[in-house]
């Protein structure tokens, strides 16, 4: 206790290849005027440090308040404690220049700090830094990396650890990874860690860095991006939990990533908050960004509620592509994207969507566009998608488009509303779009203000070209006709070819413009407004055909699109469409309807195909294993339906009918119960 050096290793110091091993010391108030406040290693020497050793309030001029080990030596600390310790860099331990990796477990670091450089807790400089099960508390940095800050590191390797209120004065609230090849982070929990610029949990400039697992909660950016995670490199994050993290002067409220490649999988982001980006923005080019089965739920931004990706990098070509995700809930108060947000601005940018939802997702104020997506300077394909109950202030309460590519197919819009145009789709300024097997149910325009007057609640094309097959046009309305014809279609300046389309509103379709192809029926659908009798509300509307729908068998087979996206995992991408959206086979011949539309030419044996987002399959999904909504899972949204018409006289195999009896009643609900948590 207390021993002071002039230079170097308060209490002890190691050199010249020199082997040490401290178990079970305690090592309080020594300081060193160089590094090392309590114990220095050099000159590859080897220092172990195991057994319930303490180091208390020592503190060094220069680098590691506690431990400082350098030139070549190797680190090996277990099962110790760290409390209060000070320095200028490392404000615990500081290594650098290691020939072996500095090994870190069992330990816990409390209350250090770097006063004036980097690393709270551990620096470490330009050699590989391995961390498990270590708790980091209240440590604090005057620059980069509040608990634990890298340089150049060949690996750095972080496992069932915890950092909790740390903060940095630069980047990197728990830590900071600077240059260096590979980070990887696993089964590690950040919470409340602060940075006053970038990566209010983790900030990194590694060719890579992968976190795995873990919880990244209630972290803060207070200057720049990436409120829980900021990456200028690879990023991959696989199976983690983000939420209420905050940058909210900069971009990416979850997650910030630019320059190269980014993959999600399996990642939750909720209730993060940012300018642009409430879950994540991924910025710069070129990049591809692959999200495979996310969850974005009540994220909020001026740009991008759950996700915005705005390339604007000169000439850059990026690729996203987003499978079996779900938006809901999200909202960009004034600006593009209630749930996604893509722009490719002065760059080449390809956005696909496939097996996605967004759903009760919103743009607020008067400049906002694209209530769940929003489109800009885009080359976008959506398929097999849902789009339900999202709202937009201005235009294009489901979907927007501008100055993009569009090729939407086997999707579902239902209960969208928007206040001004387009309450299920806007499509804008020269944008070119091709529309096949889509269902457009329910959709509307509600303005806020008493005296104000909106068009379309359906599909609205202004000044752009658009192609239109296949689709169901069902009870869209609006605040100015009501359900009539331009509540459903709303065409203006706009170069349109519409072919095969069933509209089914009001009393024989009033004012539908008479065309070879177009034509007023019944689209029959299963429960177009839910169990409650309104679309929108939060109850699952079905809107497959039952038998005698207009819509089978009635449509024009060459229109529809090239399976591009593979929705149906085979290496084939350039045959139709192989699957509808509820999973089913896209091309069935009903027996019991005559054929209305147009054969294939270049596959004739294949069945006409139907209108509309769903295939009409006899007995429906529902009539053998409770899957009500038809989304190919069993689970509480199939129950709600059940529920809400429980006792009440159905159509055979509809509205939670499982058994086909025409009642819902105790014997569906056992057979929905025994197909639990399955998929169809």
């Amino acid at each position: 206790r207390q021993n002071v050096a002039g230079t170097q290793g308060g209490a002890l110091r190691l050199r010249y290849s020199a082997t040490g091993t401290v178990s079970d010391v305690d090592f309080e108030n020594n300081t060193a005027g160089w590094d090392g406040g309590a114990v220095t290693s050099s000159d590859s020497s080897s220092l172990t440090i195991d057994s319930g050793s303490t180091f208390i309030g020592n503190s060094a001029a220069t680098d590691g308040g506690a431990i400082s080990s350098t030139d070549a030596s190797a680190l090996f600390v277990s099962d110790s404690t760290f409390t209060s310790n000070l320095s200028d860099r490392g404000g615990a331990i500081f290594s650098a220049d290691g020939s072996s990796p500095s090994d870190v477990s069992g330990s816990s670091f409390l209350s250090n700090a770097a006063w004036t450089d980097r690393g709270g807790a551990i620096a470490n400089a330009g050699s590989s830094l391995m961390i498990s099960l270590c708790s980091f508390e209240n440590n604090t940095s005057s620059a980069s990396g509040g608990a634990v800050s890298t340089t150049d590191a060949p690996l750095l390797s972080i496992t069932d650890s915890s950092f909790k209120q740390n903060e940095a004065q630069v980047n990197g609230g728990a830590l900071d990874s600077d240059g260096g090849s590979a980070a990887t982070i696993i089964d590690t929990n950040f919470s409340d860690n602060i940075a006053s610029t970038h990566g209010g949990a983790i900030s990194a400039t590694t060719a890579s860095l992968t976190i795995s697992g873990g919880d990244i909660s209630t972290n803060h950016a207070l200057g720049g991006d990436g409120g829980g995670v900021y990456q200028l490199g690879g990023l991959v994050i696989n199976s983690t939990y983000l939420g209420s993290n905050e940058a909210l002067l900069g971009s990416g409220g979850g997650a910030f990533a630019a320059g190269l490649d980014t993959t999600l999988n399996d990642v939750w982001f909720e209730e993060n908050r940012a300018d642009v980006g409430g879950g994540v923005c991924v910025a710069g080019g070129p990049a591809t960004v692959e999200i495979d089965s996310c969850h974005f739920r009540a994220n909020g931004a001026s740009k991008g509620g759950g996700l915005a990706t705005p390339i604007t990098d000169f000439f850059s070509t990026s690729t996203v592509n987003v499978r079996d995700t779900v938006f809901e809930f999200n909202n960009a108060i004034g600006g593009p994207g209630g749930g996604a947000y893509h722009e490719g601005l002065f760059s080449l940018i390809f956005v696909n969507y496939k097996w996605s939802d967004f759903r009760w997702n919103e743009g607020l104020d008067n400049n906002c566009v694209g209530g769940g997506l929003a489109l800009i300077s885009t080359d976008t394909v959506v398929h097999n998608t849902r789009f339900r109950a999202n709202k937009c202030d201005t235009r294009g309460g489901g979907l927007f488009s501008s100055l993009s590519i569009l090729n939407l197919s086997n999707s579902e819009f239902s209960g969208n509303w928007a206040e001004v145009v387009g309450g299920a789709i806007r499509i804008e300024n020269q944008s070119y779009v091709h529309l096949a097997n889509n269902t457009l149910n329910t959709n509307g325009i509600h303005p806020l203000e008493a005296a104000a007057t909106g068009v379309c609640g359906g599909l609205s094309v202004y000044d752009s070209t658009a192609s239109i097959y296949n689709t169901i046009f069902y009870n869209n309305e609006d605040d100015l006709t009501g359900q009539s014809f331009t509540a459903q279609l709303h065409l203006s300046a706009a170069t349109t070819t519409w072919e095969y389309n069933l509209f089914d509103y009001g009393p024989g379709c009033p004012f539908l413009p008479t065309t070879p192809t177009n034509f007023c029926g019944s689209a029959n659908l299963i429960d177009p407004l839910g169990p409650d009798g309104y679309a929108g509300t939060g109850d699952v509307e079905d809107i497959r055909l039952l038998a005698g729908s207009s819509a089978i068998d009635a449509g024009d087979t060459n229109r529809v699109l090239d399976d591009v996206l593979d929705v149906d995992d085979d290496p084939l991408t350039t045959d139709p469409i192989p699957l509808d959206l509820g999973v089913i086979a896209r091309f069935q011949d009903d027996l019991g309807t005559a054929d209305t539309g147009v054969t294939h030419a270049l596959y004739p044996s294949l069945p006409i195909v139907d209108i509309g987002a769903h295939e009409f399959a006899g007995v429906t999904p529902a009539g053998q294993t409770g899957d009500a909504d038809g989304d190919g899972d069993v689970d509480f949204a199939d129950l709600n339906i059940l529920l809400g018409h429980w006792n009440m006289p159905v159509a055979a195999g509809t509205s939670g009918d499982v058994d086909g009896d025409g009642d819902v009643d105790f014997n569906d609900l056992n057979t929905l119960l025994s197909h639990w948590g399955e998929g169809t």
